[in-house]
């Protein structure tokens, strides 16, 4: 594949009906994960008890306490009304979850220059921009209507955020050992930015 656009569409938060202000507050939180070990080690790293629980099935099991919280981005919280279930929304910011558009890289590449360079140029200078819009604008209109929910926004500080990176390093070895260390380092190098 041939990578046209990747922007950021959202930063991962945490819905939950326990209180927490501070990392040292995720302690023994009962969140729910995706059935994937990544995401499950991290919370495990994090002193949660992560739950693997189908997005489906994700509603129901925050109706009937089966957990607590959730993770996702806040547009996607609101989208499928999770946050019906939920008292807070704690802006972690653990995670980016990124948007793409791609093309078969064997046709990109058979495409002459000038094509290339047109594809190139509209996706950098159109469809970046139009699309960090339409992601700041729904998580926008997402934050509203929580506080117009009544739910309570709580900010994790600069502080809890390098807590979180330093407890989740067996996660960045996890992903090495899948990605590649180059891959790793360069991201950290761009986190750091």
């Amino acid at each position: 594949m041939h990578v046209l656009s990747l922007v950021p569409g959202g930063f991962g938060i945490i819905s939950s009906n326990k209180e927490f202000r501070d990392y040292a507050g995720m302690k023994g939180l009962k969140i729910r994960v995706s059935e994937n070990p990544i995401f499950i080690e991290e919370f495990t790293d994090w002193g949660c008890s992560p739950t693997p629980v189908g997005f489906g099935e994700l509603y129901v099991a925050l109706q009937q306490g089966l957990v607590e919280a959730q993770n996702n981005t806040l547009d996607t919280t609101v989208s499928a009304a999770l946050h019906e279930q939920q008292k807070y929304i704690i802006n972690t910011n653990h995670s980016v979850q990124p948007l793409g558009m791609y093309m078969n890289k064997e046709f990109y590449d058979s495409l002459p220059e000038d094509v290339r360079a047109l594809i190139d140029w509209v996706c950098e200078n159109v469809i970046d921009d139009y699309t960090k819009q339409l992601c700041a604008d729904a998580q926008a209109k997402a934050e509203q209507t929580v506080k117009d929910a009544g739910l309570e926004i709580i900010d994790f500080t600069d502080e809890d955020r390098a807590q979180m990176r330093e407890a989740a390093q067996p996660v960045y070895d996890m992903i090495a050992e899948n990605v590649g260390q180059e891959l790793v380092d360069r991201i950290a190098e761009l986190q750091a930015q």
